[in-house]
């Protein structure tokens, strides 16, 4: 309960677009903050001097001081973190958006306490001048905030509750039929923040999905070359110690030609389950295109662990695959690079594999003859 409560969210957001979400959330509202910081300074101010003479100073000038200070201050700290700062980490994003919740909330519920004073104790010609300029505000802030709804729903609700009760509670139905407009209308905000917040998540889900599907192998269901190459190129950047390991299936060729390419088809879905499951430390599990897997290995700690793996991966590989009653009998040929050593960039570093897989091709060649698909007879 406490987590849902200090989340940035209004609505479950599934953990794949977490990350995604709560930085549309940072850039939105870093976007609007400059102008929703001066509308409520300038906003608090303006009220100030249109009470002028009704309230006592420091019920005139402090809530709005303090508004207009909160503000300034938020600016202030927004534009030196954008100065300083380049892409924050999700941590911190989320701290970001709980203080702007917070934040929010205190300053409508200061708002909403101040104007529901004035309503008190100002003159009958601008009894209701606060209460409804800072229902205004606290509406038109909802509008900037919308894509931090905790932000907006918090401010909304601290500044609308005390003036909606301290009407209602006035006796005369004019201000009591206020307050119930207010409510309604702070209501109907909250819902159409919600519902944006919704349909902003609906939108990441269909980019995630997009972005996903450009990324993926629909056959085997791992990696493409395109985001094989994309890991590739950020770790070379990086300087990360990386093992690169390129794999070639042997015998894939026959079995297509002798029983079909929907024989071929789940012998590469069956070798893609068996690199996963079997080089289960890998970084990166690709299929690269035709019968050409690819593996990537951190190796800052060594390099026995990725070793070991790619030797299970090869066992695994040589075991048979059955298919409708068929025996299919295939290998693999790998070839290894280690990075920096081997490749200062990507290409380079694919070379070497390759040069080395073509010649475990060779010497596996010259070592056994092919084996030929079988049929499983049943009696």
């Amino acid at each position: 309960m406490r987590r849902r409560l200090s989340s940035p969210f209004t609505a479950p957001v599934p953990p794949r677009l977490a990350g995604a979400m709560v930085r549309l959330q940072y850039e939105r509202i870093s976007a609007h903050l400059p102008w929703l910081c001066l509308l409520l300074g300038v906003h608090s101010l303006a009220m100030a001097l249109a009470l002028r003479g009704d309230l006592p100073q420091w019920q005139q000038w402090g809530p709005p001081g303090l508004i207009s200070a909160i503000c300034l201050y938020v600016l202030i700290r927004n534009r030196l973190r954008n100065r300083a700062q380049g892409r924050l980490p999700r941590a911190r994003i989320y701290r970001h958006l709980r203080r702007a919740s917070m934040t929010s909330a205190s300053v409508g519920l200061i708002a909403g306490i101040w104007a529901a004073n004035a309503f008190s104790h100002a003159s009958q010609q601008y009894c209701l001048a606060a209460p409804v300029f800072i229902a205004i505000a606290a509406l038109t802030s909802a509008s900037c905030l919308m894509g931090v709804p905790r932000a907006a729903v918090a401010g909304m609700v601290g500044a609308v509750a005390p003036i909606a009760l301290k009407l209602a509670l006035s006796g005369m139905p004019a201000m009591q039929a206020l307050a119930l407009m207010l409510v309604l209308m702070t209501a109907m905000q909250i819902h159409v923040v919600a519902a944006k917040f919704k349909q902003n998540l609906a939108m990441l889900d269909l980019q995630h999905q997009a972005i996903r599907a450009s990324m993926t192998d629909p056959l085997t269901g791992l990696d493409n070359r395109l985001a094989f190459m994309r890991m590739l190129e950020d770790r070379m950047r990086r300087d990360r110690p990386m093992m690169l390991v390129l794999a070639d299936l042997d015998g894939l060729k026959q079995a297509n030609d002798t029983h079909g390419h929907l024989a071929g088809d789940a012998i590469l879905a069956e070798v893609a389950q068996r690199m996963q499951r079997l080089g289960a430390r890998a970084l990166c599990v690709a299929r690269l295109g035709g019968d050409e897997f690819a593996m990537l290995y951190d190796i800052s700690r060594g390099q026995q662990l990725a070793l070991g793996e790619i030797a299970a991966v090869r066992a695994g590989l040589s075991l048979p695959i059955v298919w409708n009653g068929i025996i299919v009998s295939i290998g693999a040929s790998f070839g290894t690079a280690i990075s920096p050593l081997e490749g200062a960039d990507a290409a380079a570093l694919i070379q070497s594999a390759d040069c080395r897989l073509y010649a475990d091709k060779a010497a596996r060649k010259s070592a056994a003859p092919q084996m030929m698909p079988q049929r499983v007879w049943r009696f």
